[in-house]
């Protein structure tokens, strides 16, 4: 356990100095240079949405959609000035001193979802809780809500989530590196766990929202606090447009299947099959409150964050 806590330690702390000598030396972004940061989920569906039917422009504004593998760096850094992150990251950075705020909601787990879970490698012998004992297992990033919630549904479980061997593998890789058998299973989203699927590499071992608490935020589009306050409108039409986004989702679900693949490339079969996650843009302080004590328990805070500062109102 101890090695656990001392790994996390210095990967917050090496986290923490990039992000603050990033944001030292960047320059402040021009109006026009409005970039939103996603990583490779089916989360993100309301923005692809936005973007390709037009509902940015409808509300003024035109932002750059950009995928990378580190959003709250590149808005702590300004290389974005709005990005989509899951509660864990945004609360380890508020924990280690950056001044980020929430302008809007994203996602909730659900018992119903299906839009990530744990997937094991074709012809191993894991198919309850307690089999991954012993197993070495790939997340996107140690800390991350991947990670954290795997941990606290193994714990639930009452397995030793300590015996459990972490190694970070980026989602992309995931599928290759299951495949490879250097790993034992991972803990992947849409679309690149249905992808695994249909390739034959792995099998989903458990879609184990089903036993996290309901209405948990799952991902939250943030900025930093300073590029709020001077582009309140922009926050303002951001939210609009993802209001919209989001009701397209539930209407049109094969229409935002093709705009998901617009700015993540996967196969138009896979596509056909993947479901996301719970889409709401509103989110409220106690809900973001969950995450304090969770992440206590995984010793990832040194101390609860108080919630209700990180709102922002346009």
């Amino acid at each position: 356990m101890k090695k656990l806590f001392d790994a996390l330690a210095h990967i917050r702390a090496c986290i923490l100095v990039a992000l603050l000598a990033a944001a030292s030396i960047s320059s402040p972004a021009a109006a026009d240079e409005f970039i939103v940061g996603f990583t490779g989920m089916g989360d993100y569906a309301p923005i692809f949405v936005a973007k390709q039917q037009g509902m940015f422009n409808a509300q003024g504004i035109d932002p750059s959609l950009r995928m990378m593998s580190q959003v709250a760096s590149a808005v702590a850094s300004n290389s974005a000035q709005i990005g989509g992150v899951t509660p864990t990251v945004l609360l380890q950075a508020i924990d280690s001193g950056l001044d980020l705020v929430v302008i809007a909601g994203g996602s909730q787990t659900t018992h119903a979802d299906r839009s990530f879970g744990v997937v094991v490698r074709t012809g191993r012998d894991i198919h309850q809780p307690k089999d991954f004992e012993g197993k070495t297992v790939g997340v996107q990033a140690m800390g991350a809500f991947l990670h954290v919630t795997f941990r606290k549904w193994l714990q639930d479980k009452g397995v030793d989530s300590n015996k459990v061997h972490f190694v970070e593998v980026k989602i992309p890789q995931m599928n290759d590196v299951l495949k490879g058998g250097s790993v034992d299973a991972v803990v992947v989203p849409n679309p690149f766990m249905q992808r695994i699927v249909d390739a034959g590499n792995g099998f989903v071992g458990a879609y184990y929202s089903a036993d996290l608490p309901e209405g948990m935020p799952s991902m939250v589009y943030v900025s930093t606090r300073t590029w709020a306050d001077a582009h309140r409108k922009e926050v303002a039409a951001f939210r609009a447009a993802l209001e919209q986004g989001i009701a397209f989702t539930r209407s049109h679900p094969d229409a935002t299947r093709a705009d998901i693949g617009a700015f993540i490339k996967v196969p138009p079969p896979v596509l056909a099959k993947i479901q996301w996650a719970r889409l709401n843009a509103q989110i409220t302080p106690a809900q973001l409150d969950m995450w304090n004590g969770i992440m206590r328990d995984q010793h990832l805070l040194k101390a609860p964050v108080d919630v209700s500062k990180l709102f922002f109102t346009p």
